[in-house]
């Protein structure tokens, strides 16, 4: 296997952040679970990585109706591979994705009195 595959640099990130850094079992598991996105869209050996590809993910991944705040959890657990993945690479193309705009939620504002778990006193019966 090619020593600079993106699957073996992915496995080498992996223990590098394990017994280097010290990182957690669930963060292990979100860097996994991005990498098998990035196969599921790019192929099971996902080819070096490129800005092209990366925009390829991210706009499959649109596509299938991932909302931008999704898509940036993607982006964030990408970007701490391309750190070590970049400086290993033959292309020097800059490899970042910026972090798509979201739309802020709108949530109902109430007062405490209108909702008794809130301090407030209900109307009804006691």
């Amino acid at each position: 296997m090619d020593p600079l595959s993106t699957r073996v640099l992915f496995e080498q990130f992996l223990a590098e952040r394990r017994y280097l850094r010290n990182v957690t079992t669930s963060t292990l598991e979100w860097y996994q679970t991005g990498f098998k996105a990035l196969q599921k869209i790019l192929g099971a050996d996902v080819p070096p990585l490129t800005k092209s590809n990366l925009q390829q993910f991210v706009v499959a991944k649109r596509q299938r109706g991932m909302k931008p705040v999704s898509c940036n959890t993607y982006i964030q657990s990408g970007e701490c591979l391309l750190s070590v993945v970049a400086p290993r690479r033959a292309s020097r193309e800059p490899l970042q994705l910026s972090l798509l705009k979201a739309v802020a939620g709108l949530f109902a504002v109430h007062k405490s009195c209108d909702c008794p778990f809130l301090g407030g006193h209900s109307e009804g019966p006691q």
